[in-house]
This record gives structure tokens, sequence and C-alpha cells, in this order.
């Protein structure tokens, strides 16, 4: 067999060429041979041809000749057809794509056709080895939405989650997986690299020192890695999507962020550059982070400077995209208005300059910002003030809980817009997600024909396996599986057959506990309850500051969640009986502890809520202290237990992700400090190991040990927040500052100077011991069920 593309096309069409010869050999053991097409002649043999008539010479005598009629892609789209034809007693396969990208997609679904080959971002799954046919195939694939894809965010912990992590290799692997998903955008937001030294021609940061701007910013910046080598790796990773056809939108406007700093010696080279004033957030009122005054001509153009040096150094030299987060998370001036006037300006002078140099590529408008800052009415008036034929607002808040995003805005219908995902904030490395209410939306989003895209735009990655197949398959064809049917179809392309109906139980039960946990419900509208406050149980108030609202609130909740909870014995039993069959294969074996996080974080959310109602009624007496330590108990055996869990897989440790950094490439000698201070800081706790079990599990014993001090003393007075150090500092980034206590402090000093090396597993991972957690959370579970009604 040969495989045939044009040599004079672009180098997508060559790629998709050795893509296939590559899994051809993988799956049938032999490597068919891969050719530029040299003239018009077609070989003798079985023939696969890659591109269309428009970008293969053979293909195009084919069609001259009749053999093939026309094709039923759009030329210049993400269309694809897959085609068997037979011409002179020999078989002739040709994928034929609108454009390079989607001739690509092409190969990999001949793969899932014919070879029952899944991909998943954790690896590629086999299910035939063995002889393929290329015969009697006739498939055309047409994207509905114009945009899909995913953004890549810039904080930092775990390797598994945080691409900021990842090295040149993992960054290819990522971007194939993509493109076999039949993704055509990705954004790198970890941060602009050496964009700053590119622009202004800046000395870079010391590599065996603390950058010296750290202490200024509000979360340190110094690189993991040589800032000059993840300079030189983003040219790589971007130069690498780009020869696969992806589109990068070019970030532009007022950058200027806490992952996005300016360093100080930008401002020395440019010492009377205006700031912004009337700053009202304090968090960015510092210089690095401050944004300059885009009211001058200076600012805009230094700020178009480290655009067009992106464009040039990055970009390939043609943007496809701009994007802009305009003011996000930041408020100005004395009243409303004039926020919002100053906000208006900034895009629109945004605007401006853009137009200047690229009269019609389009711009994203970042919803952030627009959701969280902005009252609705004031967002369809901007829409009314934007060019619909060159704007997209990128509402990446359109899966929040308790409120419609397109809807408040009337962009729906109206706008050019894109629904985005944001899932998952950098505390929330757990599944979670209200399938039924996303599926909802997104039918409704795909009837509107201004709606171009489906986006995730997650603060961390690979967080949650379902949610990217859900991405991947509705981004395609949002109309093709139901909710009912996701989860079979997940199933039959993740595991063997013989597992699937096994599997399928333990999912359709694990996705209807998923449904509690969407981010913007429950206690969001008064303090983030994505916060996941029992891991800031010394600063949150959540869970000591028993208001009247608030346990109303605990204790609806508790009803409304304890039934599911109380199915998630049965699936735990279950994941347990399977460990025998799975616990060698990665894959499953993390799909497993997964599952079991997910439940885990929602019980012991619930549990704390309980706790607290429990705590409260003991004040009127209407709970006993031998209630409430039952309860007690059997939250701290359950929390012990997630640290357990989390040494069952390596997705989970710093050290070990500090270990894959090393292997990679010489790393910062500070690393391991950063890495803690990063993993710890309030607004990044996760599910993460070290901070688990070095600070979860000494914060919560202070924390029980703080209020059973009122119960000893039989001191009935109001359960209030913790009190504040006298110099206090808030440490939640962003919208939210929580009070901070002395024990706290203690403990996370602790943390930082203990080293990986005496923070080892206690446990450590064997399937005995993942049986043995299951078993354990299993019957917390019930126990914690078994003490009653709450009073």
């Amino acid at each position: 067999m040969k495989i045939i593309y044009s040599g004079t096309q672009e180098n997508a069409y060559k790629i998709a060429a050795e893509t296939f010869a590559e899994y051809w050999e993988k799956i049938t053991g032999s490597r068919p041979d891969v050719e530029a097409a040299t003239d018009n002649r077609l070989p003798e043999g079985e023939i696969v041809l890659i591109g269309s008539d428009a970008a293969n010479p053979l293909t195009h005598q084919l069609v001259k000749r009749r053999v093939i009629g026309r094709f039923g892609i759009r030329y210049g789209s993400d269309d694809y057809q897959l085609l068997s034809v037979v011409e002179d007693g020999r078989n002739i396969l040709v994928v034929a794509g609108g454009c390079g990208r989607s001739t690509i997609y092409g190969v990999y679904d001949f793969f899932r056709l014919r070879g029952k080959l899944e991909y998943f971002w954790d690896g590629d799954i086999f299910h035939h080895r063995g002889p393929l046919d290329i015969t009697n195939l006739n498939k055309t694939e047409k994207p509905h939405f114009k945009y899909r894809g995913l953004r890549y965010f810039a904080h930092r912990g775990a390797h598994r989650f945080f691409p900021e992590m990842w090295n040149l290799e993992e960054w290819q692997k990522e971007i194939d997986w993509a493109l076999k998903k039949r993704f055509n955008l990705f954004m790198m937001r970890i941060g602009t690299d050496d964009l700053f030294q590119r622009a202004f021609g800046l000395p870079y940061p010391p590599e065996d020192k603390i950058d010296p701007d750290d202490p200024k910013l509000p979360h340190p910046r110094t690189a993991l890695w040589p800032l000059k080598h993840r300079g030189e790796m983003r040219e790589q990773v971007l130069s690498y999507a780009r020869e696969r056809g992806f589109v990068h939108p070019e970030d532009t406007g007022t950058m200027s962020h806490w992952y996005t700093p300016a360093p100080s010696s930008f401002f020395e080279k440019h010492p009377n550059l205006p700031m912004l004033g009337g700053e009202k957030t304090p968090w960015y009122a510092q210089k690095n982070v401050a944004v300059w005054d885009i009211e001058t001509d200076r600012a805009v153009e230094l700020y178009w400077r480290l655009t067009e040096t992106h464009i040039r150094e990055f970009g390939g030299g043609q943007p496809r995209m701009f994007h802009t987060i305009g003011l996000a998370e930041r408020l100005y001036g004395n009243t409303e208005d004039e926020n919002l006037q100053l906000k208006l300006y900034t895009l629109r002078r945004t605007q401006e300059q853009i137009r200047k140099h690229y009269p019609d590529t389009p711009l994203l408008i970042a919803g952030w910002d627009l959701a969280m800052w902005w009252k609705s009415h004031d967002v369809k008036a901007l829409c009314d003030e934007l060019d619909p034929s060159k704007t997209i607002l990128f509402d990446y808040n359109a899966d929040q809980g308790g409120r419609n995003t397109y809807r408040e805005y009337e962009t729906y219908k109206r706008f050019p817009w894109i629904f985005g995902m944001l899932h998952c904030l950098a505390f929330n490395n757990e599944m979670r997600g209200n399938y039924k209410m996303l599926g909802d939306r997104l039918k409704e989003a795909s009837s509107d024909e201004k709606c171009l895209g489906f986006l995730l735009w997650p603060e961390l990655s690979h967080s949650d396996t379902f949610i990217l197949e859900f991405l991947a398959e509705k981004g395609w064809s949002p109309e093709r599986l139901s909710e009912g049917e996701l989860v079979d179809d997940f199933c039959a392309r993740r595991y063997p057959h013989d597992l699937r109906k096994a599997w399928r139980e333990i999912w359709w039960r694990s996705t209807r506990l998923l449904r509690l946990v969407q981010w913007g419900e429950g206690e969001w509208p008064v303090s983030g309850f994505d916060l996941e406050f029992h891991h800031r149980l010394l600063e949150s108030e959540q869970f000591c500051d028993l208001t009247p609202e608030r346990m109303a609130y605990y204790k609806a909740r508790y009803e409304e969640v304890k039934q599911e909870l109380s199915y998630m014995g049965g699936v735990l039993n279950a994941m347990a009986k399977l460990l025998p069959q799975t616990y060698e294969n990665e894959q499953m074996r993390r799909d497993i502890i997964d599952i079991t996080r997910a439940a885990a974080n929602l019980a012991l959310r619930t549990f704390f809520m309980a706790h607290c109602v429990r705590l409260d009624a003991w004040r009127s007496n209407r709970c006993g202290k031998s209630e409430i330590k039952i309860s007690e108990d059997i939250i701290r055996k359950t929390f012990t237990l997630l640290a357990d869990l989390l040494e069952q897989n390596d997705d989970f440790s710093l050290a070990l992700s500090m270990e894959r950094l090393k292997k990679s490439h010489p790393v910062h000698p500070e690393t391991e400090r950063l890495l803690k201070e990063n993993a710890s800081c309030s607004y990044c706790r996760n599910q993460t190991y070290e901070v688990v079990r070095h600070i979860y599990l000494p914060e919560m014993d202070c924390y029980f040990k703080k209020l059973n001090t009122k119960l000893e003393k039989d001191d009935k007075s109001p359960f209030l927040a913790f009190e504040r150090d006298s110099d206090g500092k808030g440490t939640v980034a962003g919208f939210c500052e929580l009070p901070v206590s002395k024990m706290k402090k203690e403990i996370g000093d602790h943390f930082l100077e203990t080293p990986f090396s005496e923070m080892g597993f206690v446990r450590g991972p064997s399937q005995e011991n993942l049986a043995s957690i299951l078993a354990g959370f299993k019957e917390n579970l019930n126990a914690y069920l078994d003490i009653g009604g709450l009073p």
C-alpha cells in the first residue's frame, strides 16, 4: 500500500499522510510507504490519497476521469469525506478534507471507524489489532459549530492539571489529541513567557534566584524553567499547532494582569508611563499588574507592541483572531457609571487599534468581566455598538448555574457569540457538571445561527475526562447524543466490551451525582461556594459563622444531596469489584479514583454543612454532643481517606510533578517552594496530595478543636467567624477576601519548611489499598447517613 499526498500544499497534508502510516502500522503491524505525488500517474496496488482534488493532483485525476463525481465537502472548511473507489481493479481510499486540518480529522476518523480506535486525553485506546479494510466507505462529516476548542490557563500545581508544567513533547501530544477530537481553536493563557523581553529588549530575570519582582506581585511568577527556555518552547508549541491549522487568538488591548505582569525593568525603560488612575481593586493596584493609561496614545502603542511582537515571534506573522479581556476583574472611579464608561472606552480603543492594522480580523471579547462586573443591560448596550461582522462575544459563563447569561445579555439570535463553559476554577480539580442543564442550553445555542462556537475555558486541564468528551461530541454535532446516550457512548468507546455494562451503571449513577456540583449554584451569589470551604477551614467563615440564612441553606442542601450520596455506596462497591480486572490499566484506575474523588468532595461539603446544622441545633438543645462527636469522627475519617486516595495515582503529587519537571530541563533552585506556595495559596487549593495531607488535615484538627471548646464549656452563644490576625490580609485573589487565623499561618509555614522528601506517601499505591479506601468511603457514607435526619 502507498499513501500519497501533495508536496506542494500546506504541511498539514504531509502530517495527515504520516499520521495515516503511523496508525496503520500500530494496528496492522506493517507500515505503508508515504510519498509525495510527483506526476499525475497513479501507482500500482492499493492507494490512500490524502487530500481532495484541490489539494492532491492524483485525486484530481480521479475526478477528471469521473471515477469520482464530486465530493460532498465545502472547500476551505472543516468538512471531510472518506471515500472508497475502485479503479482498474484496485482499491483506493481518498481522505478529502476541506483544508489540511480537516484532512487530518479524516485520517483519525478512519481509524476510529475501521480500526476501532478511540482517542482520549490520557491516551489512545485500541479495541482492535489486525487487518484493516479500506473498501466500501463513503462518509462525509460537517461540523455544526465554526469554532471548537479550549483554553490552557496560568496556575501551577500538579502536572496533570496545570499546562505550565508541561514540556514540549507533552504539549505536542495535547495538540495531537485536540486534532483527534476535531478541535480547531486553542489558547495558551499561561502568561506571556518572555514576551516583554522580546518586545522591549529587557533583561531576563536571574535563573538561580527568585525574580526580584516577585515580592511586589499578588502571585509570584518566577519561572520554574528559565524564562528564555519557556519562550523558546512557546515558539515551538505554537509552530506545531499552526502547522496543523489551529487558530490561536492573539491577545491584545489592556493585557496587564496577575499572570502577565510587566517587569520592573520595563518601567525603568519607560519611567514616565502614566497608569490608569482610580483603581478600586487593591490586588491590581500594584504597578506591575496595573493597567497603563489607555487614554494616552503612548500606552496604547506600548500594549500594541506586545501584540505585534507575539504575532511576529510566536504567531507566524499573520493573526487569524484577536482576543481581549478589557479591564477584567477591575473597578474604577467613584460610581458605577464611571467604571462602565471607562470599560466601554477601553474596548473602543482596543477595537480602533486593531482595525488600524488588521481591518477584518475577528475580535473575541472575553465574557468573564461581563458576567462578574457588568450589569446585563450594559452588556446588551455594548453589543449595540460592536460591529457584528468583526466581533464575537465570547460568553464563557454560559454554563453558570443559577443564571443564563446569553439570555440576560440578549445576544441569543441577535449578536455573534460563542457558547463557552468555564466548568471549573483552579480550586475545582474534581469532576462536576449538570449535563441535563448543559444539554438543554447547548440545544438552544445550536438552534441559533449567530452562535458560532462551543469552547471550554477552564482554569485547569484534564480535571474531568467526561466533560472533555462532551465538549468534543457536542462541538461537532450537538444534536447527536441525548443526555441518556452520553454515558452509553462514553463507555462504549473507553472500556473493553466485557466491562462496559458494569461501567455504564457506574457512570450513569455518577453523572447523577455530578449534576449536584455545577459552578455558580448554591452559595455562589453570596460567597462563591465553588471555593470548597472544607479546604479553607481556618480562613473562611462558611463553617464557623453559623447564620440563620446559612443554616437554612445547609439543611435544604443536605436534603437535596443525601439521596444521591446514599446511592454512591453501591457505585463504590461496583468499582471495588472491578479492581482485579482494571487496576493495572492506568486509564480505568484513573476513572475509579476520579469518580471517588468527586463523591468524596461532595460528601465532605455535605458532611460539614450537616455538622454545622447540628452545632447550631445544640445551642437550643435540639442536638446532643454525642451526635456531634459521631459526625466529627466520620468527617475526620473521610478527609483522611481522601489523602490516602490521592496516593493511589501519580496525578496528584507535587513532589512527583517536580521530578517530571527536572527530567525535561533543569529547574529553578526554588522550584519546590514555589510549587508549594502556588498549590497552597488560598485560591488554588484543590485535591493535591501534599496539600491535603499536610495542610487540610492539620487545619481540620484545629478547626474541630476550636469549635469543640464551646461544647466543652457548654457555651451556647452563637458560633462566629474565627478571629483575624491584627495584620491579617485576605489571601484569596480576586473577588473574595476571607479571614486568616494564626493557626493557619503556623500550619502553612510548617508545610513550606518541610521538604518533599519528608512528605512521602503513608499507605502508598496498591490494588489492596485502593480497595480498602473504596470500602472505607462506603462505610463512612453509610455511617453519616445513619446518624439520622438533621434537627
